[in-house]
């Protein structure tokens, strides 16, 4: 930051700015370095407490504050120990954890200059914009070179909703750059997005903007196989020509590009074209854009087709204090401030985390993590696709005879060819179908599954898929007629069952439980939603937590195979009565009844009854821990 006289340039006066001596500059920073490591080194080592002792003595300290109206005088240490307090009283029922994950040396760095941007914020103003200048060119530059997006400007916001807003302001200053009647024009634009996009962002833009939410057009997203979930652009021409007709000015479109839960791509370039023809902004976001940081080939060859797009880059190295951030095409000066009451400190000030990681990790280093993080989707991809049983819902990784993966991502003859290789995440469901009748990526392995509930199981038609008990084992082919939707809530308690164990015993993978609109509940493994300090998993991490995931498949195979069974065996039974539990996933749930007494309503016949049952899981149990104690709707206890 310091330097010599002519590397500081000077004013617009030609008054020659003081050099700050070097000296100074370095003790100050480095003493403030050194309190930030202090405090974060404390931090990453706050367990949570759990005895009895240590929460009342915390209780205590803090209710000698908590009662008063102003906060009184303390030394700093003591108000950091009361914020190590605060952190750890956490109700937990395990063992006690460390609460805040450690830092790597980026990590660190960047947390460590979060606080120094808000210390330099305090330079006097012509010192503050030099020195914001020279990191924002620095950080653009690069930024620019690693994705792709040649003569583009930077923003750097706390999220993606920020980052939207930034973006549709920069679309109206540049569409009416006249102020006198841009008030009453904005009433009459309009803009769009896929109904699988993020439309709280695009809502609260409009509110704090002052446009009416209805001027959001959320257009459908297609239903044929090839550009499942991509936004319908047939239907998107069809509104574009009802708004004009009505005398709207179509303003701003969002394109998703892998942002959705399935990590579905909009079509950019037709996208491209109509927003071209009308002269609407589009606009970026998804985890597909990390790809073009891999990409070798020639800048013509991968075009910047967007007017802007959003770079989660924290999320996807898993660093904290990274904002988000907004490029776009470059515009004029006026439009850049015309929202913007403090241009050098609104969005250019928080450069400055970014611009130390960046050195820090080097171009190579970021784009080596994200071509990993997309190669273990890829990894992850080909091994599920063989488990018998599972539907995967995400798209499959692009392949070309003779080239590998890398070379795929490393030389993409267009944007289509890039997202259509990387695929940012792995969304896939158990739904018993099998491997040579359904694999995935087919046609059938996109609609509706098939699907087997108690009421399935007990038709008199023997469920397809299931072997027909009374004519022996045979491998029937699943029966396309049976859809999933009418047996959903049966599959999702199984998926509900499968996530829970995976999200247990595979804690490595950071596998997340979702629902789907359409598929109900399936897991999903993103790398590029990493939060702080989580790392990709190695090779062999994945290889292991598929072996884990195929052997509770053939659990779930086993339910499904037998509930049929199970369920005819208790019908037959004089005693048992089969019991619905709306939140179980097993093989099914009875009560034990002896003879005579379901005509006994008493409450006394119910409490024995109970007992009886009780007894009979503690019996089981001490032969199978698979047995556990139930509670139908009627509040008898059942067997599970």
């Amino acid at each position: 930051m310091a330097g010599t006289p002519s590397e500081i340039g000077s004013t617009p006066h030609g008054l020659r700015l003081d050099e700050i001596p070097a000296s100074n500059v370095r003790s100050s920073l480095a003493e403030l370095e050194a309190q930030a490591s202090q405090v974060l080194n404390r931090l990453e080592y706050v367990k949570i407490a759990l005895a009895e002792q240590q929460q009342a003595s915390m209780y205590e300290q803090l209710s000698l504050t908590d009662g008063s109206l102003q906060p009184d005088k303390k030394p700093a240490d003591e108000v950091l120990i009361s914020l190590e307090t605060l952190i750890s009283q956490l109700d937990v029922e395990d063992e006690p954890e460390f609460v805040l994950p450690p830092l790597d040396d980026s990590s660190q760095l960047a947390v460590i200059t979060y606080s120094i941007s808000a210390y330099l914020s305090a330079l006097e103003k012509q010192h503050l914009n030099r020195l914001v200048s020279k990191i924002v060119a620095d950080t653009n530059r690069w930024l620019s070179q690693l994705f792709r997006f040649i003569d583009s400007s930077t923003s750097y916001h706390r999220d993606n909703t920020e980052c939207i807003l930034y973006a549709v302001r920069l679309a109206i200053a540049n569409r009416f750059p006249e102020a006198e009647n841009r008030l009453a024009q904005l009433q009459n634009t309009t803009l769009y997005i896929s109904a699988a996009g993020s439309l709280f962002a695009l809502q609260n833009t409009c509110r704090f903007i002052g446009l009416p939410v209805n001027n959001i057009r959320v257009i459908p997203c297609n239903s044929t196989l090839d550009a499942r979930g991509a936004m319908d652009t047939f239907e998107l021409q069809k509104v574009l020509s009802a708004d004009l007709e009505a005398g709207k000015n179509p303003l701003f479109l969002i394109a998703d590009l892998g942002f959705s839960v399935c990590g579905e791509v909009d079509n950019l370039a037709v996208l491209k074209n109509i927003c071209t023809v009308n002269k609407i902004w589009l606009h970026t976001q998804g985890h597909c854009l990390a790809a073009l940081a891999v990409t070798r080939g020639s800048l013509s060859r991968v075009k910047s087709i967007p007017d802007s797009m959003t770079l989660s880059l924290g999320t996807w190295l898993g660093i904290t204090g990274i904002p988000c951030i907004l490029m776009y095409r470059q515009v004029p000066a006026n439009v850049l401030t015309l929202f913007d009451v403090d241009p050098i400190l609104s969005n250019r000030l928080n450069a400055l985390t970014l611009w130390t990681v960046m050195q820090t990790m080097g171009v190579d280093s970021i784009s080596e993590r994200i071509f990993m993080a997309f190669d273990t989707c890829r990894q992850l991809y080909e091994m599920l696709k063989k488990i018998e049983g599972i539907r995967i819902l995400s798209k499959a990784p692009r392949q070309e005879a003779g080239k590998s993966f890398r070379a795929l991502l490393n030389n993409p003859s267009n944007y289509y060819a890039l997202f259509e290789t990387a695929v940012p995440v792995v969304v896939f469901q158990f739904d018993g179908s099998c491997v040579s009748n359904n694999p995935a990526g087919s046609a059938n392995s996109l609609l509706p599954s098939p699907a087997f509930t108690a009421e399935a199981v007990n038709d008199s038609t023997v469920a397809p898929g299931i072997p027909n008990i009374d004519e022996g084992a045979r491998n029937d082919p699943v029966d396309k007629t049976i859809e999933k939707l009418s047996n959903s809530s049966y599959y999702d308690r199984l998926n509900g069952w499968l996530g829970q164990i995976l999200l247990r015993d595979c804690a490595q993978l950071n596998l997340k439980i979702v629902k789907h609109p359409m598929y109900g509940t399936c897991i999903r493994y993103s790398p590029f939603s990493l939060g702080c300090g989580e790392m990709l998993p190695p090779d062999e991490i994945i290889e292991n937590v598929v072996q884990f995931i195929e052997a509770q498949i053939e659990i779930l195979l086993a339910t499904v195979k037998h509930k049929r069974r199970f369920n005819k065996l208790v019908e037959q039974s004089a005693v048992l009565r089969l019991i619905e539990l709306n939140d179980w996933a097993g093989l099914g749930s009875v009560h034990y009844v002896p003879e005579g007494w379901e005509t006994l309503l008493t409450d006394q016949a119910k409490t024995e009854l109970n007992r009886l049952n009780s007894a009979l899981v503690d019996m089981l149990k001490a032969h199978d821990n698979a047995f556990s104690l139930g509670e139908g709707s009627d509040g008898l206890i059942c067997v599970r």
